[in-house]
Formats: structure tokens, sequence, C-alpha cells
């Protein structure tokens, strides 16, 4: 098979992965060793991917950061998911930093009001017990919320109910 041959099996294997959805550079990289090419051209078409911005681990991020949000997601559970994709530290601040940038609004006050949005939806309608409190803080929790957030919120929540 001919260099250029080659080439476009690697570049039509990415395509193909990519055509469906957004995938970080990591995602893409490991699609394509599973693919068994070899590290040069697995290392150009990335590169060649990114220049095309078929591949924008920021835009990502941020993408993923503003649909973690609407699922009222906590930024350790954000933070989290993204690593695991791959996306750097300093990638994932950046898009935090351009999301506040461009909503206008501190990630940590949206946090807050989805997690009192979301403890009043786990609470509504019940007494408001210490057991149900605590089950509402356990869902906070796996949703990705800060234990001082979680704390702040139900006691919010308390005094709204005496």
């Amino acid at each position: 098979m001919t260099g250029k041959a080659k080439k476009t099996d690697i570049m039509d294997t990415a395509a193909r992965f990519l055509e469906h959805r957004m995938r970080t550079e990591q995602e893409v990289r490991r699609r394509l060793e599973e693919a068994a090419f070899e590290e040069e051209e697995i290392r150009n078409c990335l590169d060649r991917l990114k220049e095309l911005h078929y591949i924008d681990d920021r835009a990502y991020a941020l993408t993923y950061l503003r649909r973690s949000l609407e699922k009222r997601r906590g930024r350790c559970r954000i933070f989290r998911e993204l690593r695991e994709r791959g996306i750097e530290r300093n990638i994932v601040q950046q898009a935090i930093y351009d999301f506040e940038d461009e909503e206008g609004t501190d990630l940590s006050e949206e946090e807050f009001r989805n997690a009192a949005a979301e403890a009043a939806r786990l609470l509504e309608g019940s007494a408001s017990t210490e057991k149900e409190r605590a089950r509402a803080g356990r869902r906070l929790a796996a949703l990705g919320y800060e234990t001082a957030l979680i704390y702040a919120v139900l006691g919010q929540i308390g005094q709204d109910t005496l």
C-alpha cells in the first residue's frame, strides 16, 4: 500500500469516528491506536485534524461543561469526567473561564442554583426529615457537588422550611 493510500485510510478512520459527535484528542488517538496505525501516522493525523478544527479539546470542554450544567452536575464530576476523556487540567480551567466570561456569571453561583434546584426537587412535598435530607445530600454528592456546597444548600432549604 502506498503512503498516500495509508494516509487516506487513517484520515477516513478518524473522520468516521468524528462524524457522530465531538471527540477529544485522546479519544481519537485511542481509536487510531486500536486500528493499529503507527505512532507517527497518528501524530500527523491528529495535527491535521486539529488544524482543520475537527478536534478542539477546548471547545469540547466548554460544550461538555454547558451540557453538564444543564443536567445539574457539579464541578467535581464535570472536572473528573473531562480529565477521564483526556482533557488537560489547564484546558478545563480555561473552559471554566470562557463559560464565566460568556455567561457573565460565576460558575460557583451557577452550581449553587443548580444544587438548590435539584435539592428542592428531591425534597419536594416532603416534610424534609433528616433521613430525606441525607438522601438528597448523597444524590448531590453523586452529581459532583462539593461537600461545603451541599451543606450550604441543605442549610438554606432547612431555613426556608422553618
